[in-house]
């Protein structure tokens, strides 16, 4: 059977994929006898427990699950497209799927907004993310955007795609929808020196270009991390993983290189990092947050007056 953990995440993502607003899960650990804390907005937090993983314990999970969620959204949830009726937890062999008591609709655990919304209706909300959905099913990588467009009722996936794009897989994942390709460059790391100006000192960017970046910000003073942080280093506390091409020094060595090798920064540096945070998962025992960035900027007035502005690096990605 898959991961405890895993598949609660997705059994939970299942009843609330129709949810009339925001419900928020946490598990007070990894395995059973586990508690799962199910707070929908502005409600009494409900608690749900599991006493066992197998299937019996898992389908039991679920109803506990559905019952509450029953209660606290009025309506059950997940429930047939066809029928609107709550979907029953069912065993088939060793794993769980959803079953429409008519006998009409089934899915695996965690499938269900591909299995009853896809394909869509309506170039709406729904879409675009059911789409992104389909992608990383089928191992789609190398888009730099889509998203779905109506034509005189006939729903296309418009996709810029970049040169290592499979467009075959692309167009599986979209199927049925017609996809509409245009080309993107492929991504390049680019680094770039800023003189000071009056509101910002001197700093160096290691940054990716081609890609759309999150615009979250995170500075600190950056740090080599342990082999338990997972992760290339530390600004402040957190852990970061930089998404340009870039090189880790070895302990005695610089701590960040670009990929040409040539030193960008070192512990101690002032940094600010662009890009976005992952939430943590489903266990409130677990806060390891993790930030992805698309840049890195390190911050030396001193270099700026010792030999003025770097020239512009423009750097391959490896492949």
């Amino acid at each position: 059977m898959d991961d405890l953990v895993e598949w609660v995440t997705r059994l939970f993502g299942d009843c609330r994929a129709r949810s009339p607003f925001g419900v928020v899960l946490e598990l007070d650990r990894a395995e059973p006898p586990l508690v799962a804390a199910v707070s929908p907005a502005d409600m009494p937090t409900g608690y749900v427990g599991l006493d066992r993983d197998d299937v019996g314990g898992r389908i039991a999970f679920a109803c506990r699950l559905q019952a509450f969620l029953d209660v606290a959204l009025d309506q059950p949830v997940p429930r047939c497209p066809t029928h609107n009726l709550g979907l029953t937890p069912t065993r088939v062999e060793d794993e769980v799927e959803w079953c429409c008591p008519e006998g009409d609709f089934r899915c695996a655990v965690g499938e269900y907004e591909l299995a009853a919304f896809w394909p869509p209706t309506q170039a709406d909300s729904w879409a675009a993310p059911l789409l992104a959905k389909r992608f990383d099913r089928h191992g789609a990588t190398g888009l730099s955007g889509f998203w779905v467009e109506d034509r005189d009722g006939q729903l296309v996936a418009r996709v810029t795609a970049r040169p290592d794009a499979n467009d075959d897989l692309v167009r599986a994942a979209a199927s049925p929808l017609d996809v509409e390709f245009t080309r993107a460059p492929a991504i390049s790391t680019v680094r770039r020196w800023h003189p000071a100006t009056d509101h910002e000192p001197a700093h160096e960017i290691l940054t990716l270009t081609g890609v759309a970046m999150r615009l979250a910000r995170l500075d600190g003073v950056l740090r080599r991390p342990a082999p338990e942080d997972e992760c290339d280093f530390l600004v402040g506390a957190t852990r970061v993983r930089l998404g340009p091409d870039h090189l880790i020094g070895e302990p005695g060595r610089p701590l960040l290189m670009d990929a040409a090798g040539v030193v960008f920064a070192d512990e101690g540096d002032h940094v600010s990092c662009g890009g976005g945070g992952v939430p943590r998962g489903p266990l409130h025992t677990d806060t390891r947050f993790l930030f992805h960035a698309g840049q890195i900027a390190v911050y030396r007035d001193e270099r700026a007056a010792q030999g003025g502005p770097a020239p512009t690096i423009t750097l391959d990605p490896k492949q």
